[in-house]
C-alpha cells in the first residue's frame, strides 16, 4: 500500500498500530519505481 502511494498514518490507523515507526518497519520498503517518481517529484520543487 504505501509503495502505491497510500499515506502511512492512514495504514497506522487501518491496521491498529500505536505506533508509526512499527508500521514503517513492517510494511515501507525500498522500490526503485518509487524512487524515481521521488526523483522526479523533489527535482521539480528543487528546480523552482
Amino acid at each position: 500500500m504505501a509503495a502505491e502511494g497510500e499515506e502511512l498514518e492512514q495504514i497506522k490507523m487501518w491496521l491498529g498500530h500505536s505506533q508509526i515507526a512499527l508500521t514503517a518497519d513492517l510494511y515501507t520498503h525500498f522500490y526503485p519505481s518509487v524512487a524515481k517518481k521521488t526523483a522526479r517529484r523533489l527535482d521539480k520543487y528543487l528546480v523552482q
